[in-house]
């Protein structure tokens, strides 16, 4: 298992060519609504804070960001999506910039890469595959 989510960590390094589309998506309570690929590959890097990542039954991505005190903002996430990966990207910003943290809702399908720049990474509930 653990050879297949390093295969699987190859291939989001080598496929990822960030290529902007169309993406189907509302904003609801500062969460994003996203559709995953069919192939079900999401990239989250969070440079600025720490991901928390839980596994549910709907069948799209919610995505969220929020303070360190927990109050939710409107998120500065670079969002791409291409038919083979759904890529969000927090960017680093200036030494006095507040953190941003992201909350993410994932179906159990989702094959997720996730790294931070020096924050956690938390996940609840098990994907179907998962790099950190």
């Amino acid at each position: 298992m653990l050879v297949c989510a390093l295969a699987l960590a190859a291939a989001f390094v080598v496929s990822f060519i960030p290529v902007s589309a169309s993406v189907t998506s509302f904003q609801s309570n500062q969460s994003l609504r996203f559709e995953l690929p069919s192939n079900g590959n999401l990239r989250v890097e969070n440079l600025r804070g720490v991901v928390i990542a839980q596994v549910w039954s709907e069948p799209y991505v919610s995505i969220a960001a929020v303070t360190d005190t927990g109050e939710a903002i409107r998120s500065p996430a670079i969002i791409e999506s291409s038919d083979r990966l759904l890529s969000v990207r927090v960017p680093r910003s200036a030494a006095k910039a507040p953190h941003v943290n992201l909350e993410l809702r994932i179906p159990a399908r989702t094959h997720a890469a996730v790294f931070t720049g020096n924050g956690s990474v938390e996940v609840r509930g098990l994907p179907s595959a998962l790099l950190i």
